[in-house]
């Protein structure tokens, strides 16, 4: 069953990289500007890209909770890292590219490197996947005070700084709705779709969720694709993991060796996402012409990958 897990985990990344990219190429078509309040989104909705990017959101979701119910939190989470090397690739494709630059290939290199010995060494095992309303509180208090910094940051900062500044919040409810999700897909295989519906972790979730494509709509907005896209792929994994570990239940390989090489593991996700939102073919969304044409400016990446996060 751990197969599943892997395909389904690696289809959630393709679907959250392309749902990435649909949306924001329809925000720029439509020029919506840096935020997206409710009265604009009934023009989002009329835009068929947008909806198409909608409906990749949908799938990531559906396709991770597959995941979650055949492999523990800290097992799945770290493959969705593989959304941002997919966005290389669909990038390079929207900008008439075959392949990205050396830069894109050492970036990905290093995040599925990094994705392979962390899973492989560390041996991550499912935990109880239950979460008590004391543990939801302490949850609940330490999500709020992450997304007061970052969005407080974000309502002051502008352009590529406020994308990060959503995207890190984005992130952040992503990997609380994962943990959330797990729990969920646990009752479902316990006790049914009745266990499910009787109890909070399910409506906390959708809210979670709903919270997070708004963010994340937002964070898409001042133009730059990779950057926000790489703070949510590693906010997200990076919180799972912490949610699984502590509150979950789930384990990984603790001996001193095998702890350092996870750390190095983790890092080495980190620099390869670090160095795929500031290769240029990456750095942003195509905007209507380049689509219609293909003629686009392949440096302008170049301008909007300073603030990878």
């Amino acid at each position: 069953m751990i197969a599943v897990a892997i395909v389904a985990a690696v289809a959630a990344a393709m679907s959250n990289s392309l749902a990435a990219y649909f949306q924001q190429s329809a925000d720029k078509r439509l020029d919506t500007g840096d935020s997206v309040p409710l009265r604009k989104v009934p023009v989002l909705i009329r835009e068929p890209r947008w909806l198409l990017g909608q409906a990749f959101d949908i799938s990531a979701f559906v396709c991770q909770a597959v995941a979650l119910a055949f492999g523990a939190l800290v097992f799945v989470e770290p493959m969705l890292v593989l959304s941002l090397p997919i966005t290389v690739m669909v990038r390079s494709w929207s900008a008439r590219r075959r392949l990205p630059g050396r830069v894109g290939v050492v970036g990905s290199t290093l995040a599925v490197l990094g994705i392979s010995v962390f899973l492989g060494v560390g041996r991550p095992t499912s935990g109880g996947a239950t979460i008590d309303l004391g543990e939801a509180l302490e949850l609940a208090v330490a999500v709020a005070v992450v997304l007061g910094i970052v969005l407080g940051w974000g309502r002051t900062a502008s352009g590529n700084a406020r994308a990060v500044a959503f995207a890190l919040g984005a992130g952040t409810v992503y990997g609380v709705t994962a943990g959330l999700t797990k729990v969920v897909t646990g009752e479902l295989q316990h006790g049914g779709v009745l266990a499910a519906l009787g109890h909070w972790p399910l409506y906390a979730g959708i809210a979670a969720g709903v919270t997070g494509v708004w963010l994340t709509q937002n964070a898409l907005k001042p133009g730059a694709l990779a950057a926000p896209v790489a703070a949510i792929t590693l906010t997200d994994p990076l919180v799972a993991i912490a949610i699984g570990l502590v509150w979950l239940g789930e384990s990984v390989t603790a001996s001193a060796w095998a702890v350092a090489v996870q750390i190095l593991a983790v890092l080495a996700m980190v620099v390869g996402v670090v160095i795929l939102a500031h290769q240029p073919e990456a750095a942003s969304a195509p905007t209507g012409e380049e689509d219609d044409s293909g003629s686009g400016d392949a440096g302008e990446g170049s301008a909007h990958a300073g603030a990878a996060h």
